[in-house]
């Protein structure tokens, strides 16, 4: 990976050149290596820049990078948001979709450890559904799983075989793939069908999941409303709502125009410089 030295350099020219302060990670182990973490970090304090950081991290190396001492340094430097693929609550769900090292109890602590030692930092998380044996129940569960774990946000995201992954030759293999169409390959849009559910029908559980409204759910906004003061985490927790707003709106007008199609609905749009 790129030097820790080398990225240092590349944010502070950012700062100094053209007044950019808050920097998105997009590589989707950020805190993968240690050393690297500590190492940037140490850089970014010593030369006192003031940033802030958004990144993808393994609930794994939170926990371990507590115990060293890198993630208090992490913080110190800026980390004001970390995004964790938790997928599922059942080690044998995380197996099937190939998913090791980070076992519901290690993201449990890793939540715990953000919520109580750091609660300037927002915490998102991301969820999957559709799996081939997805039952009622299975969803019922994962609707409440997140209000378990504490997390500020919560991202559902239908199983999808992007090409190239275990997933998608394990689906084709299967013969369940329904939808060809790349543009739904958006983590939005089902495009797989399941043993009991169609991708249609995954799309409304999809809508079910994302305004579940149990005590759980409700016990999280009175705590969001009243126990978060950071500005920063209800601004960006506010624009997430709005954007799962928009998408509800987007689906209702589709079922409304469209009430007897099966296929579901595509959410992204083609930006108009894609073909220039």
């Amino acid at each position: 990976s790129k030097s820790a030295a080398r990225s240092f350099d590349e944010v502070a020219r950012l700062v100094r050149d053209f007044g950019r302060y808050t920097f998105g990670w997009v590589d989707p182990t950020w805190n993968a290596d240690p050393t690297w973490t500590r190492e940037f970090c140490d850089l970014v304090l010593k030369h006192r820049i003031k940033i802030r950081q958004t990144a993808w991290v393994r609930a794994d190396g939170i926990v371990r990078d507590e115990g060293l001492g890198i993630l208090d340094q992490a913080v110190r430097a800026g980390l004001c948001q970390v995004m964790i693929g938790v997928e599922r609550p059942e080690e044998q769900s995380l197996r099937a979709l190939h998913k090791h090292g980070n076992d519901p109890d290690t993201t449990a602590r890793a939540f715990e450890i953000l919520r109580t030692k750091y609660p300037s930092v927002l915490t998102i998380g991301s969820v999957i559904f559709g799996l081939w044996d997805e039952t009622p129940k299975s969803l019922d569960r994962l609707a409440r799983w997140p209000y378990k774990l504490g997390m500020d946000y919560c991202f559902f995201i239908p199983l999808t075989p992007n090409p190239g992954t275990q997933v998608y030759e394990e689906a084709v293999e299967r013969g369940i793939i329904e939808v060809a169409d790349r543009r739904a390959y958006n983590f939005h849009t089902p495009v797989l069908r399941t043993q009991r559910y169609s991708p249609r029908q995954l799309e409304r559980l999809y809508f079910r999941l994302l305004f579940f409204a149990g005590r759980e759910r409700i016990a999280a906004w009175l705590r969001w409303c009243i126990a978060i003061r950071d500005r920063r985490r209800r601004r960006v927790l506010r624009s997430l709502l709005r954007q799962g707003v928009v998408l509800a709106l987007r689906y209702l007008a589709s079922s409304v125009r469209h009430p007897l199609r099966g296929d579901p609905t595509v959410y992204s749009r083609k930006p108009v410089w894609y073909d220039s």
